[in-house]
């Protein structure tokens, strides 16, 4: 009965924890390559499924969309920035964010900085 359970239920909590069926989504709606922020936090996934394409600080940490200036997105362009669900509101009032999907946990948007 218990592997019987994990079998069912661990795929569903580990959509719910990774952001790669996110990622991969993204990827074949175009967005491949584009460059990755998240919100200030300890999810590492990130950081393993978008390697080569998140975004860091000069001390080597990710650098979170909270720190983003307006000069830095202009030159990032249009990228991908994940955020909790709980902040997806804010975000998503915010111009040139479009919500692409959420993991019930996390949502990943597309921004296009204006």
């Amino acid at each position: 009965m218990a592997a019987l359970a994990l079998r069912c239920v661990a795929p569903v909590f580990g959509r719910r924890e990774s952001v790669r069926d996110l990622l991969r989504a993204a990827d074949e709606q175009g967005y491949a390559g584009l460059p990755v922020l998240a919100q200030r936090g300890d999810d590492r996934s990130i950081e393993f499924y978008a390697s080569g394409r998140v975004v860091y600080r000069s001390d080597g940490k990710i650098l979170p969309i909270d720190e983003v200036t307006s000069d830095q997105a202009r030159k990032l362009g249009r990228m991908l920035v994940f955020v909790s669900n709980e902040h997806l509101d804010y975000f998503r009032s915010v111009p040139g964010m479009e919500l692409l999907g959420d993991n019930g946990r996390v949502a990943l948007l597309a921004w296009t900085p204006r």
